[in-house]
Protein backbone atom coordinates (compact mmCIF):
# COMPACT_ATOMS: atom_id res chain seq x y z
CA UNK A 1 0.00 0.00 0.00
CA UNK A 2 1.17 3.48 -1.36
CA UNK A 3 1.24 6.08 2.09
CA UNK A 4 0.99 8.71 -0.18
CA UNK A 5 -2.17 7.63 -1.29
CA UNK A 6 -3.34 7.07 2.08
CA UNK A 7 -1.80 10.94 2.84
CA UNK A 8 -4.46 12.30 -0.28
CA UNK A 9 -7.41 10.35 1.20
CA UNK A 10 -6.61 11.79 5.03
CA UNK A 11 -6.31 15.34 3.26
CA UNK A 12 -9.80 15.12 1.25
CA UNK A 13 -11.17 14.57 4.93
CA UNK A 14 -9.21 17.40 6.42
CA UNK A 15 -9.90 19.89 3.71
CA UNK A 16 -13.37 19.18 2.16
CA UNK A 17 -12.20 19.48 -1.49
CA UNK A 18 -9.48 17.46 -4.24
CA UNK A 19 -7.86 21.03 -4.66
CA UNK A 20 -7.74 21.96 -1.16
CA UNK A 21 -5.88 18.64 -0.35
CA UNK A 22 -3.78 18.72 -2.86
CA UNK A 23 -2.33 22.36 -1.80
CA UNK A 24 -2.25 20.89 1.53
CA UNK A 25 0.02 18.29 0.35
CA UNK A 26 2.14 20.16 -2.32
CA UNK A 27 1.05 18.05 -4.76
CA UNK A 28 -1.34 18.43 -8.02
CA UNK A 29 -4.70 17.97 -7.61
CA UNK A 30 -4.93 15.26 -10.42
CA UNK A 31 -2.16 13.61 -8.77
CA UNK A 32 -4.62 13.49 -5.24
CA UNK A 33 -7.40 12.10 -7.85
CA UNK A 34 -5.38 9.28 -9.30
CA UNK A 35 -4.23 8.49 -5.53
CA UNK A 36 -7.77 8.22 -4.47
CA UNK A 37 -9.01 6.12 -7.43
CA UNK A 38 -6.17 4.14 -6.60
CA UNK A 39 -6.95 2.89 -2.98
CA UNK A 40 -11.04 2.81 -4.76
CA UNK A 41 -9.42 0.17 -7.33
CA UNK A 42 -7.41 -1.86 -4.70
CA UNK A 43 -9.74 -1.94 -1.90
CA UNK A 44 -13.03 -2.70 -4.30
CA UNK A 45 -15.01 -0.09 -2.54
CA UNK A 46 -16.01 3.68 -2.99
CA UNK A 47 -14.33 6.15 -0.47
CA UNK A 48 -14.85 9.37 -2.09
CA UNK A 49 -18.02 11.45 -2.40
CA UNK A 50 -17.52 13.84 -5.67
CA UNK A 51 -19.92 17.01 -5.08
CA UNK A 52 -20.35 20.18 -6.34
CA UNK A 53 -19.00 22.12 -2.86
CA UNK A 54 -16.16 19.60 -2.70
CA UNK A 55 -15.81 16.29 -1.81
CA UNK A 56 -16.62 13.87 1.62
CA UNK A 57 -16.04 10.38 2.37
CA UNK A 58 -18.17 7.74 1.99
CA UNK A 59 -19.23 5.79 4.65
CA UNK A 60 -16.89 3.16 4.11
CA UNK A 61 -13.91 5.95 4.30
CA UNK A 62 -15.35 6.88 7.36
CA UNK A 63 -15.00 4.10 8.88
CA UNK A 64 -11.39 3.61 7.78
CA UNK A 65 -10.20 7.04 8.70
CA UNK A 66 -9.45 6.55 12.13
CA UNK A 67 -7.04 4.12 11.27
CA UNK A 68 -5.80 5.99 7.89
CA UNK A 69 -4.52 8.48 9.98
CA UNK A 70 -3.06 6.23 13.20
CA UNK A 71 -1.20 4.76 10.00
CA UNK A 72 0.27 7.14 8.68
CA UNK A 73 1.48 8.63 12.32
CA UNK A 74 2.74 5.36 13.11
CA UNK A 75 4.86 5.71 9.84
CA UNK A 76 6.27 9.31 10.86
CA UNK A 77 6.90 7.71 14.35
CA UNK A 78 9.12 4.94 12.56
CA UNK A 79 11.36 7.54 10.37
CA UNK A 80 12.42 9.41 13.69
CA UNK A 81 13.38 6.19 15.63
CA UNK A 82 15.32 4.32 12.87
CA UNK A 83 16.74 7.74 11.73
CA UNK A 84 17.30 9.49 14.49
CA UNK A 85 15.25 12.56 13.82
CA UNK A 86 13.59 14.98 15.40
CA UNK A 87 10.85 15.03 13.30
CA UNK A 88 10.06 13.46 10.21
CA UNK A 89 10.51 14.48 5.97
CA UNK A 90 6.77 15.47 4.78
CA UNK A 91 4.75 14.66 8.30
CA UNK A 92 1.88 16.74 9.17
CA UNK A 93 0.53 17.70 12.37
CA UNK A 94 -3.12 18.92 12.31
CA UNK A 95 -3.99 21.05 15.59
CA UNK A 96 -7.58 22.39 16.98
CA UNK A 97 -7.25 25.03 19.21
CA UNK A 98 -9.49 27.91 20.61
CA UNK A 99 -7.24 29.78 22.50
CA UNK A 100 -4.56 31.34 20.12
CA UNK A 101 -2.73 33.11 23.10
CA UNK A 102 -2.10 29.78 24.72
CA UNK A 103 -1.41 27.99 22.16
CA UNK A 104 1.32 30.37 19.79
CA UNK A 105 4.24 29.71 23.00
CA UNK A 106 3.92 25.84 21.80
CA UNK A 107 3.80 26.16 18.52
CA UNK A 108 7.21 28.44 18.49
CA UNK A 109 9.00 25.73 20.48
CA UNK A 110 7.81 22.45 18.97
CA UNK A 111 8.47 24.32 15.05
CA UNK A 112 11.96 25.06 16.42
CA UNK A 113 12.50 21.53 17.92
CA UNK A 114 10.39 19.63 14.86
CA UNK A 115 10.86 22.30 11.56
CA UNK A 116 10.61 20.28 8.80
CA UNK A 117 6.72 19.27 10.01
CA UNK A 118 4.10 20.64 7.90
CA UNK A 119 1.35 22.22 10.59
CA UNK A 120 -2.61 22.87 10.15
CA UNK A 121 -4.02 24.77 12.45
CA UNK A 122 -8.02 25.52 12.93
CA UNK A 123 -9.57 27.58 15.34
CA UNK A 124 -12.95 26.32 17.10
CA UNK A 125 -14.56 26.22 20.10
CA UNK A 126 -14.02 23.52 22.60
CA UNK A 127 -17.12 21.42 21.57
CA UNK A 128 -16.78 21.19 18.12
CA UNK A 129 -12.84 20.70 18.00
CA UNK A 130 -13.91 17.97 20.76
CA UNK A 131 -15.82 16.25 17.93
CA UNK A 132 -13.22 16.27 15.26
CA UNK A 133 -10.85 14.99 17.57
CA UNK A 134 -13.12 12.04 18.13
CA UNK A 135 -13.97 11.41 14.27
CA UNK A 136 -9.43 11.83 13.87
CA UNK A 137 -10.34 15.31 11.71
CA UNK A 138 -7.73 16.70 13.81
CA UNK A 139 -4.32 14.94 15.87
CA UNK A 140 -5.12 16.90 18.58
CA UNK A 141 -6.56 19.76 20.01
CA UNK A 142 -5.89 22.16 23.15
CA UNK A 143 -8.75 23.17 24.74
CA UNK A 144 -11.00 23.79 28.25
CA UNK A 145 -12.20 21.24 30.18
CA UNK A 146 -13.16 20.63 34.15
CA UNK A 147 -11.91 17.31 33.67
CA UNK A 148 -9.99 14.80 31.59
CA UNK A 149 -11.94 12.75 29.38
CA UNK A 150 -11.70 8.84 30.23
CA UNK A 151 -11.80 7.77 26.38
CA UNK A 152 -9.49 10.19 25.33
CA UNK A 153 -5.58 11.06 26.12
CA UNK A 154 -5.77 14.54 27.99
CA UNK A 155 -2.90 16.17 28.83
CA UNK A 156 -3.43 19.07 31.89
CA UNK A 157 -1.43 21.97 30.76
CA UNK A 158 -2.57 24.71 32.56
CA UNK A 159 -5.22 25.68 35.60
CA UNK A 160 -8.23 28.59 34.45
CA UNK A 161 -10.31 30.83 36.34
CA UNK A 162 -13.34 32.52 34.92
CA UNK A 163 -13.21 36.35 34.88
CA UNK A 164 -15.65 39.32 34.20
CA UNK A 165 -14.16 41.48 31.44
CA UNK A 166 -14.76 44.93 32.14
CA UNK A 167 -14.39 48.38 29.92
CA UNK A 168 -11.87 50.17 31.44
CA UNK A 169 -13.27 52.96 33.87
CA UNK A 170 -15.95 50.79 34.87
CA UNK A 171 -16.74 51.23 38.28
CA UNK A 172 -15.82 47.75 39.29
CA UNK A 173 -12.43 47.69 37.63
CA UNK A 174 -10.34 47.84 40.68
CA UNK A 175 -12.01 45.03 42.85
CA UNK A 176 -10.47 41.81 43.69
CA UNK A 177 -13.05 39.82 43.00
CA UNK A 178 -17.05 40.33 42.10
CA UNK A 179 -19.31 38.00 43.18
CA UNK A 180 -21.77 36.41 40.21
CA UNK A 181 -25.36 37.91 42.03
CA UNK A 182 -23.52 41.64 42.21
CA UNK A 183 -24.10 41.55 37.99
CA UNK A 184 -27.87 40.72 37.88
CA UNK A 185 -28.36 44.34 36.20
CA UNK A 186 -25.76 43.79 34.21
CA UNK A 187 -26.15 42.95 30.00
CA UNK A 188 -24.04 40.12 29.91
CA UNK A 189 -22.10 39.20 26.84
CA UNK A 190 -22.13 35.66 26.03
CA UNK A 191 -19.74 33.23 23.98
CA UNK A 192 -21.77 30.93 21.22
CA UNK A 193 -23.32 27.69 22.17
CA UNK A 194 -20.38 25.16 22.35
CA UNK A 195 -18.09 27.40 24.18
CA UNK A 196 -16.20 25.93 27.37
CA UNK A 197 -16.29 29.87 28.78
CA UNK A 198 -20.08 29.97 28.09
CA UNK A 199 -20.44 26.50 29.65
CA UNK A 200 -18.61 26.91 33.18
CA UNK A 201 -20.47 30.23 33.61
CA UNK A 202 -23.94 28.89 33.12
CA UNK A 203 -23.06 26.02 35.55
CA UNK A 204 -21.72 28.23 38.15
CA UNK A 205 -24.45 30.71 37.50
CA UNK A 206 -26.97 27.40 37.94
CA UNK A 207 -24.64 25.63 41.39
CA UNK A 208 -25.37 29.38 43.00
CA UNK A 209 -28.77 30.32 41.90
CA UNK A 210 -27.93 33.46 40.27
CA UNK A 211 -30.08 34.16 36.82
CA UNK A 212 -29.41 36.78 34.30
CA UNK A 213 -32.12 38.29 32.36
CA UNK A 214 -29.94 40.99 30.10
CA UNK A 215 -27.81 38.77 27.62
CA UNK A 216 -27.07 38.18 24.34
CA UNK A 217 -24.66 36.11 21.98
CA UNK A 218 -21.66 37.19 20.18
CA UNK A 219 -20.06 34.24 18.28
CA UNK A 220 -16.50 34.80 19.09
CA UNK A 221 -14.16 35.68 21.76
CA UNK A 222 -12.86 38.52 20.29
CA UNK A 223 -16.27 39.92 19.14
CA UNK A 224 -17.11 39.79 22.54
CA UNK A 225 -14.21 41.36 23.53
CA UNK A 226 -15.05 44.36 21.00
CA UNK A 227 -18.28 44.62 22.18
CA UNK A 228 -17.77 44.97 26.03
CA UNK A 229 -15.01 47.77 24.86
CA UNK A 230 -17.75 49.50 22.76
CA UNK A 231 -19.75 49.94 26.07
CA UNK A 232 -22.22 47.16 24.75
CA UNK A 233 -22.03 45.05 28.27
CA UNK A 234 -19.78 42.95 30.45
CA UNK A 235 -18.35 39.88 29.02
CA UNK A 236 -16.40 36.69 30.57
CA UNK A 237 -13.09 35.35 29.90
CA UNK A 238 -10.78 32.98 31.52
CA UNK A 239 -7.65 34.60 32.90
CA UNK A 240 -5.33 33.28 30.47
CA UNK A 241 -7.67 34.65 27.63
CA UNK A 242 -7.79 38.69 28.97
CA UNK A 243 -4.72 39.53 26.76
CA UNK A 244 -3.22 43.06 26.77
CA UNK A 245 -6.12 45.12 25.07
CA UNK A 246 -5.57 48.61 27.66
CA UNK A 247 -9.42 49.06 26.88
CA UNK A 248 -10.69 45.95 28.85
CA UNK A 249 -10.04 44.91 32.17
CA UNK A 250 -10.31 41.62 34.05
CA UNK A 251 -12.18 40.89 37.36
CA UNK A 252 -12.36 37.11 38.87
CA UNK A 253 -15.78 36.15 39.63
CA UNK A 254 -15.55 34.90 43.46
CA UNK A 255 -16.21 31.01 43.56
CA UNK A 256 -16.38 30.52 39.70
CA UNK A 257 -15.94 26.43 38.59
CA UNK A 258 -12.58 25.13 38.38
CA UNK A 259 -11.74 24.31 34.55
CA UNK A 260 -7.71 23.46 32.95
CA UNK A 261 -6.47 23.92 29.51
CA UNK A 262 -5.54 20.68 28.41
CA UNK A 263 -3.99 18.59 25.27
CA UNK A 264 -6.59 15.99 23.98
CA UNK A 265 -6.12 13.38 21.79
CA UNK A 266 -7.11 9.49 20.80
CA UNK A 267 -5.42 7.16 22.94
CA UNK A 268 -3.88 5.09 19.97
CA UNK A 269 -2.11 7.90 18.76
CA UNK A 270 -0.84 9.81 22.18
CA UNK A 271 2.93 8.33 21.87
CA UNK A 272 3.38 8.78 18.26
CA UNK A 273 6.05 10.42 16.57
CA UNK A 274 4.65 14.37 16.15
CA UNK A 275 2.01 13.84 18.17
CA UNK A 276 3.88 12.97 21.06
CA UNK A 277 6.38 15.59 20.13
CA UNK A 278 3.71 18.33 20.47
CA UNK A 279 2.46 17.04 24.01
CA UNK A 280 6.48 17.42 24.70
CA UNK A 281 6.36 20.80 23.44
CA UNK A 282 3.84 21.63 25.49
CA UNK A 283 4.43 20.33 29.09
CA UNK A 284 7.79 22.01 28.56
CA UNK A 285 6.57 25.30 28.11
CA UNK A 286 4.03 25.13 30.85
CA UNK A 287 6.06 23.31 33.15
CA UNK A 288 8.97 26.91 32.92
CA UNK A 289 6.18 29.10 32.40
Amino acid sequence: MNAQFLRSLDAVARHGSLSAAAQSLGISQPAVTQHIKALERDSGRPLLLRQASGAVLTAEGEALLPRVRQALLVLDDLEMRLFGRASPEGGCLSIGQCAPHLVMPVLGRFMAACPTVRLEVLFDNSARLLEMVEQSRIDIAMLTLTEPLPHLACTRLVALRLMFVLPAGHPWSNRAEIDLSEATDETIIMREVGSSTRQLFEGTAQRLGVVFPQQFVMGSREAMKEAVAAGLGIGVVFDAELGADERLVGVPIRDSSPASEYLVCRQEVSELGVVAAFIAAARAQYESA
